[in-house]
C-alpha cells in the first residue's frame, strides 16, 4: 500500500493498493537407463531429465542407490536439462536409483525414484 501526503496546500493525499501473488518455482526430474535389462558386468547409462517453471535447471544431479552415491553430473543444455552417468559393476537383480537434482539457479530441488 502506498499512501501519499503531501505539504499543505498543495495536492490532496492519495492512496493505492497493490496486490501481487507469488507462486512457488517448482522442478520435475525424470530418470531412465539406458536399456530396462543389462548383462552381468556391462555398463548402464543413466539419464536425468530435469524441467523447471523457473526457466533453465542448472547445477548437478546425484545418482544414488540406498546408502551408496553412485556419482554426480553437471546438467547440460537448455530447458529440459539433463544429466547423465555410467555405471559400471551393478550386481544382478533389480535396483532402485534414486536421480537427486540439488536446484540451481532458481530452480528448486527435486528427486526421483527409479
Amino acid at each position: 500500500m502506498a499512501d501519499y501526503r503531501p505539504a499543505p496546500g498543495f495536492f490532496l493525499p492519495s492512496q493505492g493498493t497493490l496486490t501481487q501473488e507469488i507462486t512457488a518455482q517448482t522442478s520435475h526430474t525424470t530418470l531412465s537407463p539406458s536399456a530396462s535389462s543389462v548383462g552381468f558386468g556391462q555398463p548402464v547409462i543413466l539419464t536425468a531429465t530435469v524441467t523447471c517453471t523457473a526457466g533453465t535447471p542448472s547445477g548437478t544431479v546425484t545418482f544414488t542407490e540406498g546408502a551408496t552415491t553412485l556419482g554426480s553430473a553437471p546438467l547440460t543444455g537448455g530447458s529440459p536439462a539433463t544429466a547423465s552417468l555410467t555405471v559400471n559393476g551393478l550386481a544382478a537383480g533389480t535396483h532402485t536409483i534414486v536421480a537427486r537434482y540439488s536446484g540451481g539457479g532458481l530452480s528448486p530441488p527435486r528427486s526421483l525414484i527409479r
